[in-house]
């Protein structure tokens, strides 16, 4: 059971805000689950799983997962090669405001007002789906000890969307992603501490939503966020990298997170011929420090160290930015903590 409490002013629509009503409403479900992991052989691993969830709202719904990993004969014990896949099934469970009572939804603001929502919950509404899929390899060689490399090519396909006209519904829509992650991780011991390098790269191939979704078609390096509050920064490149030291007590981190540049334009995908507008890369840099005494770790940091600012995006629905980047700037925090 849930329920939603909002301020009398803005559940009758008497301020600038999207005049969001209460909401309440409550369901039960039950859940069984079965895994089976069967290695085939020394070099063959197979897994598969199931479960069944019976939702008091929208019924029975069964999702799977199938995959398994292979090491090659003669490559493994010289490269340390191993190949991956797996394919799913899975579901997004209808949230409370879209299956019950009034939620969120604009009726038509003035200057002064937003009338009540006009998008209703919908006690009926199914849950959303997808059929995902992965392969990869994995490479941890022996002649160089901490190094472990991967790359993965994933692809995701939703569909059921839900989306509000007039009230929440299972439409016609439908979003198909893939993309390619490639991971890195290392570390050394030496005289002077052991140290660490993780990096993770996303490359996205391909974002694409259909007709009854939305107008446009390709997000893949365009901004999929265009009169959204939710945020849809959809550059083609993004990555997460940290080296990290450790010496006996002490230690200290240096990350950073990359988003790619992309472009937006009016009506969200740019069509040819048309003037975008180039929003460029952002990258941010945090800085930890820590020391334990005995039963006492000590830590600080600064998050944002450069301070970077968000880049203009001119169709985002919040004051010209998006929810993915970093809106408080370089920040500072300590924090002590003591084990007893």
């Amino acid at each position: 059971f849930g329920n939603l409490t909002t301020d009398p002013i803005s559940a009758a629509g008497l301020d600038t805000d999207t005049g969001l009503p209460p909401a309440r409403g409550g369901f039960h479900t039950n859940v069984g689950y079965a895994e089976l992991d069967v290695p085939v052989l020394s070099e063959l691993d197979l897994r598969g799983a199931v479960r069944v969830v019976n939702d008091s709202g929208y019924g029975t719904i069964a999702v799977w997962s199938v995959g398994g990993r292979l090491l090659p004969p003669g490559w493994q014990d010289a490269t340390g090669l191993s190949i991956h896949g797996n394919l799913s099934s899975n579901y997004r469970q209808p949230a409370l405001l879209e299956r019950f009572d009034a939620a969120l939804g604009f009726g038509g603001c003035d200057n002064l007002r937003c009338p009540a929502p006009v998008v209703t919950g919908n006690a009926a509404v199914q849950p959303e789906k997808s059929l995902n899929g992965t392969v990869g390899v994995s490479v941890e060689p022996p002649a160089l000890r901490g190094l472990l490399a991967s790359l993965d090519y994933w692809n995701i396909a939703v569909t059921q969307i839900i989306f509000p006209s007039p009230s929440y519904a299972n439409g016609g829509g439908a979003i198909n992603t893939s993309g390619l992650d490639l991971g890195l991780r290392y570390g050394q011991e030496t005289p002077a501490g052991r140290f660490g390098l993780r990096s993770t790269f996303t490359y996205l191939l391909r974002y694409d939503t259909s007709a009854a979704f939305s107008d446009a078609t390709s997000f893949a390096g365009n901004y999929l966020g265009a009169g959204s509050a939710i945020g849809g920064v959809t550059p083609r490149l993004k990555f997460d990298a940290a080296i990290d030291w450790k010496l006996a007590d002490l230690a200290a981190a240096l990350s950073s997170r990359f988003i790619g540049g992309f472009d937006e334009c009016s009506e969200g995908v740019c069509s040819p011929g048309e003037q975008a507008h180039h929003v460029p890369a952002y990258v941010t840099f945090d800085l930890t420090a820590a020391y334990k005494i005995g039963g006492t770790s000590l830590a600080a940091g600064v998050h944002n160290l450069a301070n970077a600012v968000p880049p203009k995006i001119y169709e985002s629905f919040l004051t010209f930015a998006d929810p993915a980047y970093d809106f408080i700037g370089r920040a500072f925090y300590a924090r002590a903590t003591q084990r007893f």
